[in-house]
């Protein structure tokens, strides 16, 4: 099974995502958490499911909710880079 680590981005655009749904709603915070987790659940099972869309860069979207997961695959690691909204660019 392939492993799942975060560069830093990441997890600041993950809390940010997750404070900015907690404060509307914390059910609806739980549920993009879920939803998260469910692509990366994704991701670690089908690593190459999603082409690449700049560079080696592969760009998963969520279910629901407008957040796509940037990432890049190296053998068995998949390097989650960036979880933005559909609205921003990866920088």
């Amino acid at each position: 099974m392939n492993r799942i680590i975060f560069e830093i981005a990441a997890l600041t655009d993950f809390k940010a995502a997750m404070e900015y749904y907690d404060d509307i709603d914390k059910k609806l915070g739980d549920k993009l958490y879920r939803r998260l987790w469910q692509t990366l659940d994704y991701l670690k099972e089908y690593p190459l499911h999603f082409p690449k869309r700049y560079r080696e860069i592969r760009i998963a979207r969520t279910a629901i909710f407008p957040y796509s997961v940037h990432y890049l695959v190296e053998h068995d690691l998949i390097i989650v880079l960036r979880i933005l909204h559909h609205k921003q660019y990866y920088a």
